[in-house]
C-alpha cells in the first residue's frame, strides 16, 4: 500500500527535478493545508501520511519538518484572512466575531507551535529590584549603617504565648 501510495504521489508531483513528487507533495503541508485533507484527496488516512514520511528516511523527515515550519507563516496569513473578512461584514453579532477570533486565534497558536523561533513567545529577563535592599547595601558599604551593638537595649512591653516582646527601638538621637 505505501509503495502504491509513493507511486500515485510521484505521478501527481513528480517533477524533472524531484521524480519522487515528495518537494510537491510536502508543498502542501507548507501551503498549510491540513495532513487530513491532503490524504483525504488520495483517499488514505493520516496514519499512512506519516508512514510514508518515516519510509522516506532523515532526508524525507527534515523535509516535512521544514514543509511544518513553513506552514506557520500560512497560519498567520489565514488568521488575518479571517480578521479582514469581518471588517467587509456589517452588522455581526457578538457570537460571529468571537468565533472568527477564536479561528484566528487557533491559527496563530498554530503558528507558534510550528515555528517558534518566529512566532514563540520572546523569553524575557525577569528582574525584581527591592529598593530597601539596596538602601541597606549602600549603606553597609559606606559604613553608615547602625549594626547590632550600636542599636540599644530594647524594652519590653509585654509577654506572648511564654516569650517577651521587645518594642521597637528608638533610633533618633538626640545630639
Amino acid at each position: 500500500m505505501l509503495q502504491k501510495f509513493s507511486r500515485r504521489v510521484a505521478q501527481l508531483y513528480g517533477a524533472d527535478d524531484d521524480p519522487s513528487g515528495e518537494d510537491g507533495f510536502l508543498e502542501r503541508v507548507a501551503d498549510g493545508e491540513t495532513i487530513k485533507s491532503i490524504m483525504s484527496d488520495f483517499g488514505y488516512s493520516r496514519g499512512m501520511f506519516y508512514t510514508w514520511v518515516k519510509s522516506g528516511g532523515e532526508k524525507r523527515q527534515e523535509k516535512f519538518m521544514v514543509a511544518r515550519t513553513l506552514s506557520a507563516d500560512a497560519m498567520v496569513d489565514d488568521g488575518l484572512a479571517i480578521l479582514d473578512a469581518l471588517q467587509d461584514l456589517t452588522m455581526l453579532s457578538n457570537a460571529e466575531v468571537s468565533a472568527a477570533t477564536s479561528r484566528a486565534n487557533y491559527r496563530r497558536w498554530l503558528a507558534t507551535v510550528r515555528n517558534r523561533e518566529e512566532y514563540g513567545e520572546k523569553a524575557g529577563v525577569n528582574v525584581n529590584l527591592t529598593i530597601n535592599q539596596l538602601h541597606l547595601d549602600a549603606l553597609r558599604k559606606v559604613g553608615h549603617m547602625p549594626t547590632a551593638g550600636d542599636l540599644p537595649e530594647a524594652e519590653v512591653v509585654g509577654e506572648v504565648a511564654g516569650r517577651e516582646v521587645p518594642a521597637l527601638p528608638n533610633l533618633t538621637t538626640t545630639e
